[in-house]
C-alpha cells in the first residue's frame, strides 16, 4: 500500500498534538491509517495515482479556493441542497482513554498512596472528562449533552482544543449541496479552475447561484465523482 507521508506530516502539524492508539495485534497499514485519520478528524481517500491520501476536514471559512463554479458551468437541474444533520455530534468528551480500565480489586496500595480520584480515573473508560466550550447552533441542540466521545489524546488542553474545533464547525447551521459540473477536456470551473483529476476531497471551491442564496459560497468538496463518458463530474459541497 502506498500512502502520502507528506499528508500525514501535514495533518500532524495542523493538529499540533499527538494521539495514542493501541493494537493488540499488528494492524494492516490501511486499518492503522484509518484509525489515525479518524482521531485527527481527517478524511482518507485514494487519488488518481492510487496513493492513499489523508486530509484534515476543516471549516470552509479558511483556505485557498481551487475552483469557482456558477450557473453557466454546471447543470442547474442537478442542484440539490439539504441540511447537514451532523449525526454523532456531541459537546461531551473524554480524554486519555484507559485501554483496559482497572477494577476495584486491582488496587493493592493503601488509600493514602492511591487517592479516590486516582482510583476513579483508572477505573473509568477515560481519565478526564470535559464539555466543549464552543456551543453548537440552535439547530443542533440535540448534540448538547449527547453521548460522550472519547478522544485518544492524553493532553487535557489538546483534547479540549479538538473538542472545541469539532463543535466550532457547527456554531452555524451547515448544509450540503450536490451538483453536476460539465466539462470538456480536463479543466473545470470559471476564472479559478482545476483539472478534474486534481480536484480532491477536502478541496475548497465556491458556488455562485444568487437565486439560491449561494453568493460565491465557499464549500468543502466531499468525494468528487467523475463521469468522463458523460462529460460531467458530480460534486457534493459542505458549507
Amino acid at each position: 500500500i502506498v500512502f502520502s507521508a507528506d499528508d500525514c506530516a501535514n495533518v500532524d502539524g495542523q493538529a499540533g498534538y499527538t494521539i495514542g492508539l493501541r493494537w493488540e495485534d499488528t494492524p494492516n497499514i490501511l486499518d492503522a491509517l484509518t484509525q489515525i485519520a479518524d482521531a485527527f478528524g481527517a478524511i482518507i481517500f485514494t487519488d488518481q495515482f492510487g496513493v492513499i491520501r489523508i486530509r484534515r476536514w476543516e471549516s470552509p471559512d479558511t483556505g485557498d479556493v481551487v475552483a469557482a463554479f456558477d450557473r453557466g458551468s454546471l447543470d442547474p437541474d442537478s442542484i440539490r441542497i439539504y441540511d447537514d444533520d451532523a449525526p454523532g455530534l456531541t459537546n461531551l468528551f473524554a480524554g486519555k482513554p484507559n485501554c483496559t480500565p482497572f477494577g476495584a480489586g486491582d488496587f493493592v496500595s493503601d488509600t493514602n498512596t492511591v487517592s479516590a480520584a486516582t482510583r476513579a480515573a483508572y477505573q473509568a473508560p477515560a481519565q478526564f472528562f470535559f464539555t466543549a466550550s464552543e456551543r453548537p447552533a440552535q439547530q443542533y441542540i440535540g448534540a448538547v449533552g449527547a453521548g460522550r466521545r472519547i478522544l485518544p489524546i492524553d493532553d487535557n488542553d489538546a483534547a479540549r482544543g479538538e473538542g472545541n474545533r469539532i463543535n466550532g464547525q457547527f456554531t452555524v447551521k451547515r448544509k450540503w449541496v450536490q451538483f453536476d459540473v460539465k466539462f470538456e477536456g480536463h479543466m473545470i470551473g470559471v476564472d479559478t479552475q482545476v483539472s478534474v483529476e486534481q480536484l480532491l476531497p477536502g478541496d475548497l471551491v465556491t458556488l455562485d447561484i444568487p437565486e439560491l442564496g449561494l453568493n460565491a459560497q465557499r464549500m468543502r468538496v466531499r468525494a468528487p465523482q467523475p463521469y468522463p463518458l458523460g462529460g460531467k463530474i458530480t460534486l457534493i459541497g459542505w458549507y
